[in-house]
């Protein structure tokens, strides 16, 4: 078996798509006769120029942190708060 031809300008993809919708595909095709290529050609790039609104990414998961095992309590504003000095006020 020969190495197949790509025309210049091209490129090829493999992929595998639903069965149902490759048969459809082909049912289409047959009744336009047109090539298969072309009309891929026509949906991607139908695709492209007018795409579908993004999909919704999911937000994150937040896991709970884990208890304190410490004696010490963490700083807080509570326990770290300190006396502040009384501003001075201005002679005149």
């Amino acid at each position: 078996m020969g190495k197949r031809r790509i025309t210049p300008g091209t490129g090829q993809i493999n992929l595998e798509i639903e069965s149902t919708l490759l048969e459809r595909l082909r049912v289409f095709v047959r009744e336009r006769d047109e090539k298969m290529r072309h009309v891929v050609e026509m949906a991607i790039r139908r695709h492209l120029d007018y795409p579908p609104p993004p999909p919704i990414p999911k937000p994150l998961e937040v896991l709970p942190l884990p208890p304190i095992t410490s004696d010490k309590l963490p700083l807080t504003a509570k326990t770290k708060a300190t006396k502040r000095a009384k501003p001075t006020k201005k002679a005149k």
